[in-house]
């Protein structure tokens, strides 16, 4: 009935929750007690590390509107879904994937908020998404590491091999996904 599901979501959503609040618990404090890591990170340049920390902090619901465009429009291939449910896909995908193993959990979490009758093609499509972002990455990686070359260490023969690995391995990559 309508009331057991509703009991049920709620109690699976208490679950997630408190999982989640675990998860982060044991990435803050699994090495480290509180003060240590407070420790840790006033050591370290305190006025750079709070700054660079504090930027990321802003960006990370710039990133995630931005990741819920993404998502919304590989969506709307299969039918009329909304931004906001682009956007709870993508905290969600977050969010399961906080609890598993390299990422693994977000294909599960973005999925969720589809049509049963979408799931397997949710999947393929998150796939996209990754490898494309993955190929955006390794696109201004390449050029970030040709920067890198050439203004600090223009004699790294090792940074030249790498540049030209990772150049090529892009290169395939881009050359596949668009085939």
């Amino acid at each position: 009935s309508k009331a057991n599901k509703k009991i049920f979501s709620l109690i699976l959503k208490l679950v997630v929750s408190v999982l989640l609040f675990y998860a982060i618990y044991r990435q803050l404090f699994g090495r480290l007690n509180g003060n240590q890591l407070i420790e840790v990170f006033t050591q370290s340049r305190p006025a750079i590390s709070s700054y660079y920390l504090l930027v990321a902090v802003l960006l990370m619901p710039f990133n995630w509107i931005l990741e819920a465009h993404k998502w919304r429009r590989l969506i709307q291939q299969l039918a009329n879904y909304s931004f906001t449910n682009a956007l709870k896909g993508v905290l969600l995908g977050i969010s399961v994937s906080l609890m598993t193993p390299n990422r693994v959990g977000e294909f599960g979490g973005r999925i969720l908020v589809l049509d049963a009758e979408h799931r397997i093609e949710g999947v393929a499509l998150t796939l996209t998404s990754s490898l494309s972002q993955m190929l955006a990455t390794l696109l201004f990686g390449i050029f970030g590491l040709a920067g890198f070359i050439i203004y600090i260490e223009p004699n790294g023969p090792l940074l030249l091999f790498t540049l030209i690995f990772c150049s090529m391995c892009t290169l395939i990559g881009l050359i596949t996904f668009f085939n």
